[in-house]
């Protein structure tokens, strides 16, 4: 038998002299109150509740506080740009962030109405009692690409400024504090040489900085190790694969399992969500803790389609996207209070198990807002 490793262990380390960039910012910088790194569901909650402080706060003093510039950073050229999901979200924290809309104006597809949690062999499922925790009465479905663009024209409806493509390299820091961030230059070709559309990184200055970029973001991390702050428990992930199928037969319940194609000692499970009449969202969520080196998520994936539990939905139908995303399982113990806000999967947020109630990233940082 071959000798055992760990990636982690030939992992090349971060390269934190040029995250943590210890210069001026420059002459033609930028400058915001607040920026947000990542336009995602943490980020979008977090500047529309900071927002509604703000004006709340100028109509009770008579405008001490005056104008609050905040700006979201987003690296894709549009907003939901990469986030592929469908998903099912508490509505709670949607309620309380926009007390004055009905639940009808809110970016859901539809209640959820019927569930079911099976056990899967290769050929047969068997339908068992649902985990209190995935219990989704009065829960919505909903495509969390389209939650993300509806949280973005509520932000700036408030005046917050969403910029798009603009992707960032590096904290600017001064002393021990971030004072603002760096962005990656573009119009460059695969060898680093300058194009004719070639555009300088630009640097954008803040009083705060909140990184909400995803798991495992660079910048979250190296500001993490920056600050050496440590997580009392090592951290572990899953991938998830997902595709969205257009089908002829209309899903009308969700569904989540456990078992095949995943063996007894690999953590895991599925999912298949009715996001419209004849579309459905579909993946597999498997811990990357796996044993074995030859796992593979993609072909785990592909193999779990063809289980008459999903054959039967997806048979004649056609693929529309696909994707893939890292999660974080369990929560880190945060710290908040060193100089800088990290939120959302960049600070380990979630866990597989309630994967469906992305309210909760945004329910996190709504309440951070608060508390700051």
């Amino acid at each position: 038998m071959s000798k055992s490793f760990r990636p982690v262990d030939y992992q090349k380390p971060l390269p934190a002299s040029e995250i943590i960039i210890k210069e001026p910012p420059s002459a033609d910088s930028v400058a915001f109150d607040v920026v947000f790194v990542g336009a995602g569901p943490a980020s979008l909650g977090g500047a529309i509740q900071l927002a509604k402080l703000i004006r709340e706060e100028n109509e009770k003093s008579g405008g001490k506080l005056g104008e609050i510039n905040i700006g979201v950073l987003e690296k894709s050229s549009e907003i939901g740009g990469h986030i592929l999901s469908g998903a099912v979200i508490k509505p709670g924290p949607f309620q309380e962030l926009f007390p004055e809309l009905k639940i009808d104006e809110l970016p859901f597809s539809a209640p959820v109405r019927e569930e079911k949690v099976y056990f899967l062999t290769e050929k047969k499922a068997f339908k068992i009692p649902t985990p209190p925790p995935m219990n989704n009465h009065g829960n919505y479905i909903a495509s969390l690409c389209e939650v993300t663009r509806w949280l973005a024209k509520k932000a700036e409806e408030l005046g917050v400024q969403v910029f798009t493509g603009f992707p960032v390299k590096g904290l600017l820091v001064q002393d021990n504090t971030v004072i603002g961030v760096r962005t990656t230059e573009s119009g460059l070709d695969h060898d680093g040489n300058q194009m004719p559309s070639y555009q300088p990184p630009a640097d954008v200055t803040a009083k705060v900085v909140v990184l909400g970029e995803g798991t495992r973001g660079m910048l979250s991390q190296a500001y993490l190790e920056w600050q050496g702050i440590k997580s009392p428990n090592p951290q572990i992930f899953a991938l998830g694969v997902k595709e969205l199928w257009q089908t002829k037969t209309p899903l009308g319940y969700v569904v989540h399992s456990m078992g095949w194609p995943l063996k007894s000692d690999e953590f895991g499970g599925s999912f298949m969500y009715p996001l419209e009449k004849n579309v459905v969202a579909i993946g597999l969520v498997v811990g990357t803790d796996y044993h074995d080196a030859n796992l593979d998520p993609h072909y785990l994936f592909q193999k779990m389609k063809t289980h008459p539990l999903f054959r039967e939905v997806l048979e004649g139908g056609e693929m529309l996207e696909w994707g893939a995303k890292t999660i974080p399982e369990g929560r880190w113990t945060r710290d908040y209070r060193r100089f800088g806000w990290v939120c959302g999967c960049a600070v380990f947020e979630r866990g597989a198990l309630f994967l469906v109630l992305w309210h909760g990233c945004c329910q996190d940082y709504i309440c951070g807002i608060e508390e700051k």
